[in-house]
């Protein structure tokens, strides 16, 4: 007889147990019934249950005895807390960008906490109140001195102006397009266009509603005695005469006449007895202006006091000694820096001169009585407004223009770089994804080229590119790819390069343009990486524009 658990299978073989309340009976197995009872069952749940504590007492056992785990063995390290192996699988650190990185509580009991960087792509781990990158975790050596100056290179072909159409380098009097006796960008303009065809005319539309008289002010269309507004039994545009417009503007008032030459004053006569006060005339009108009298002369300006004598300027302080750099080893410890000499004491300011007594100023002269005011002449009287007379005809509209020829079309070829590269030649070596091949009708073609990137943090490094021609170079274009300052353990690695030249080429067969690189670096790692499939600013694209 088997004894059966509720559920299960035993030797790959299924079974049941009857709903409860059913009397004992047969369980079939897959391969024969066997019969089951009541008691059998009961005694089955309770070796389960035993089994169970059986084996939780088991693994305690296990591990205060063993005091650490295996993944992937059973025979873990002694010597370890945890120890993992296999050849198929990794372990995966918790992955977060900077800001999430740097917003993790820290503190001396978090040395040695370990996280993924998704942004600069390297391990960090925190220690001694620092995050530091795995990815320069042996620091940075002192700078080395600066090599020598190399020598300059040869300069690249000058490039080819737009309106050169033979490519000589000359301005000769057929490439002056626009015979303006310029050579310039007016003369690579295309020839007009031929003139398109004149459309058909249009189907003549159906005639308008008429019109409403101008008297018609019911728009009745009948002639009612109320529109005929002058009376005169008529009923036409004379009716139609609106209001009386306002009043013009007053003319501007004529120029004041100029005044009279002043008299001379009579000789005063001889005071005679205060007579009685007469009774007051009427107002004499108002006596001429006087001339103005002369201005005064200006009081002599009084002399400047005498500048003080500068005070004399403090020695400066002795400068501390440069701390000794550090033999250059590979990224060996960064040399101690020198204490900073103090600076010397500042001399004091010499005394400001006093300032000179100012000279009195000259008295005013007396201001000349004024003369009386001309009387205005009279306002001209407004002249009447001129009828408005009828609108011309609108002239028939000119016929278009024929449309110039059609200038020549530009062809465009262009290749980038696809997927993510890391790029470490320290010799001219072919980028990838940058060559184009193109066929121009042309004797020139304008090339660019343009790239962006990432560098390793903590170095200082370089990249260069050089443009190829049908295997010969035109020219090329470098940057500083890493920019690290050793003071403050910062780098910049980002970098971008652009390049633009008109080049000369073979028309009618086969041309190629081929983008090298290679990198080098002064110190730290070289090498570059254009990631064009995770990061959107990463691109390296030639392009060739021809005829």
């Amino acid at each position: 007889m088997l004894l059966l658990s509720e559920v299960g299978t035993i030797n790959n073989a299924s079974y049941q147990i009857p709903n409860p309340g059913h009397k004992p009976g047969f369980a079939f197995l897959t391969n024969s019934p066997t019969f089951v009872s009541a008691p059998l069952i009961l005694f089955n749940k309770l070796m389960k249950k035993l089994l169970a504590v059986l084996c939780c007492l088991f693994a305690v056992m296990v591990v205060s005895a063993q005091n650490n785990v295996g993944i992937g063995t059973t025979t873990p390290n002694p010597s370890s807390i945890l120890e993992v192996q296999s050849t198929t699988q990794g372990v995966l650190v918790p992955r977060m960008t900077a800001v999430q990185r740097l917003a993790i509580p820290v503190n001396a009991t978090t040395e040695g906490l370990l996280v993924y960087d998704l942004d600069t792509l390297c391990f960090f781990y925190y220690k001694a109140g620092v995050w530091t990158s795995l990815c320069n975790s042996g620091g940075a050596g002192p700078t080395g001195p600066t090599g020598a100056a190399g020598t300059a290179g040869t300069n690249g072909n000058n490039g080819i102006s737009c309106w050169d159409l033979n490519a000589n380098g000359v301005n000769d009097p057929a490439e002056d397009i626009n015979t303006d006796g310029n050579w310039d960008g007016l003369d690579c303009q295309g020839a007009a266009g031929v003139a398109g065809a004149t459309g058909a005319t249009g189907a003549v539309g159906t005639n308008g509603l008429n019109g409403i008289s101008c008297w018609d002010l019911n728009g009745n269309g009948l002639n009612d005695p109320a529109e005929d507004i002058n009376t005169d039994g008529n009923w036409n545009a004379a009716d139609c005469a609106g209001a009386t417009g306002a009043v013009g503007a007053t003319g501007a008032a004529g120029a004041t006449g100029a005044v009279g030459a002043t008299g001379p004053s009579g000789d005063p006569g001889v005071a005679g007895p205060i007579g009685a006060t007469g009774a007051n005339g009427p107002t004499g009108s108002t006596g001429l202006t006087g001339a103005t009298g002369a201005a005064g002369p200006t009081g002599v300006t009084g002399a400047v006091g005498a500048t003080g004598a500068n005070g004399a300027t403090g020695s400066t302080g002795l400068t501390g000694a440069t701390g000794v750099a550090g033999p250059t080893g590979a990224t060996g410890a960064t040399g101690a820096i020198g204490a900073t000499g103090a600076n010397g004491a500042t001399g004091s300011t010499g005394l400001t001169g006093a300032t000179g007594v100012a000279g009195p100023t000259g008295a005013t002269g007396a201001v000349g009585a004024t003369g009386p005011s001309g009387d205005p002449g009279p306002t001209g009287a407004v002249g009447a407004t001129g009828a408005i007379g009828a609108t011309g005809l609108t002239g028939a509209t000119g016929a278009v223009g024929a449309t110039g020829a059609t200038g020549p079309v530009a062809t465009i070829s262009s290749s980038s770089t696809t997927g993510d590269n890391l790029l470490t030649a320290t010799v001219f070596t072919n980028l990838p994804g940058g060559s184009i091949a193109f066929t121009p009708s042309t004797t020139s073609a304008l090339i660019t080229f343009t790239a962006a990137g990432f560098g390793y943090t903590g170095s200082n490094s370089y990249v260069e590119f050089q443009v190829l021609v049908n295997g010969v170079p035109v020219g090329g274009t470098c940057e500083k790819v890493g920019v690290y300052n050793s003071f403050s353990g910062l780098s910049t690695t980002t970098w971008s390069v652009a390049f633009s030249k008109n080049v000369t080429v073979n028309a009618n067969i086969a041309n190629t343009i081929q983008i090298q690189y290679r990198t080098g670096a002064i110190s730290g790692t070289t090498g570059i990486g254009i990631y064009a499939t995770t990061q959107p600013g990463h691109h390296a694209t030639v392009t060739a524009i021809y005829r």
